[in-house]
C-alpha cells in the first residue's frame, strides 16, 4: 500500500499546495512567506489524504481479486 500511496502523493501533493496557494493570493498575501507557508501546508496534508486514499483503494482492489 505504501507504493500507492507514494503514487497517489505525486498527485495529491501539488494539487493541494496549488489550491492552498491560490486561496492565500486571493485573499490578498502575496508575499514571499505566507505563499511558502501555505504550499508547505498543502504539501503536508497531502500526506494523510493520500494515504486515505490508498487505503480506500487496497481495499477495493481486495474485493475486486476475490472474486
Amino acid at each position: 500500500m505504501t507504493k500507492i500511496a507514494l503514487l497517489i502523493y505525486i498527485i495529491v501533493a501539488p494539487t493541494l499546495a496549488g489550491i492552498a496557494m491560490v486561496a492565500v493570493l486571493v485573499i490578498g498575501a502575496d508575499t514571499g512567506n505566507p505563499v511558502i507557508a501555505s504550499v508547505l501546508v498543502g504539501a503536508l496534508v497531502a500526506i494523510p489524504v493520500a494515504w486515505l486514499i490508498a487505503k480506500k483503494l487496497s481495499a477495493v482492489e481486495g474485493l475486486v481479486s476475490k472474486s
